[in-house]
């Protein structure tokens, strides 16, 4: 989330929303937040069979942890990219998404 943070005038001026969702309490959510000073909403309590069953999202049901999914939605409501994660590594940079924000506005 970091990254995105750093970017975060690079999506502005592409007039892209930047969300993040977890399954945190609020309380983890919101020190995750303030921890990187974020300027974007990050969702909370999210139940981690939901998300997968919603956005195919890997869970794996032996440590019950859902990882990482990045989705870019096109201004149209279509999906332009998504990138789902099975282990530590795997996940959409913000100069990735980024790029894949400028290419999707051309297709749009």
């Amino acid at each position: 989330m970091a990254d995105f943070h750093e970017r975060w005038a690079d999506f502005e001026a592409l007039g892209a929303l930047v969300v993040a969702a977890s399954t945190d309490s609020l309380q983890d959510a919101k020190a995750t937040a303030g921890e990187y000073g974020l300027k974007f909403p990050v969702g909370y309590d999210l139940l981690s069979r939901d998300v997968a069953a919603i956005t195919g999202a890997y869970f794996d049901p032996a440590t019950k942890h859902l990882h990482a999914t990045g989705i870019i939605i096109r201004p149209d409501g279509k999906v332009a990219a998504a990138v789902f994660s099975t282990g530590a590594v795997g996940r959409l940079t913000a100069k990735a998404s980024l790029g894949l924000i400028r290419s999707a506005l051309t297709r749009a």
